[in-house]
């Protein structure tokens, strides 16, 4: 258990990393320590705001690339990421912009209603571009 406590772990500072790498000047970096307040205010302020908007929608026009898609090239660049884990990390990037979520922190509690949910999404997407083809 430990040990997948770890990777989780590592795979999140990854996912973190990706993010604010990825969006770079739009977003301020912030201490994962900051006190609850300075939190609530990066939560709260509008480049956050913005770069929680901004997720799922194309960099350029007529691009194909979302910033999503852009932060999990970062974490995976060779593309052999499972279902699971791209999930995983689209929840990490939902919760960390959020302006809902007061916390930065990544918990059980707050990760699985996401994780499932972009599960789902991402199985739907699947069949019907194989169905599709």
């Amino acid at each position: 258990m430990e040990k997948f406590r770890l990777l989780r772990s590592t795979l999140t500072t990854k996912i973190k990393n990706a993010l604010f790498a990825v969006f770079g000047d739009l977003l301020t970096p912030i201490n994962n320590k900051a006190k609850p307040e300075i939190v609530l205010e990066w939560k709260r302020s509008e480049e956050t705001k913005t770069c929680f908007k901004r997720l799922f929608k194309n960099i350029f026009e007529g691009s194909e690339d979302t910033y999503m898609s852009l932060i999990l090239n970062k974490i995976w660049p060779s593309g052999d990421a499972t279902h699971e884990k791209v999930a995983y990390a689209i929840a990490v990037c939902q919760t960390m912009l959020d302006p809902k979520q007061d916390s930065l922190m990544i918990s059980e509690s707050i990760i699985k209603h996401k994780l499932s949910r972009n599960l789902v999404c991402i199985y739907y997407i699947v069949k019907n571009f194989y169905s599709y083809n």
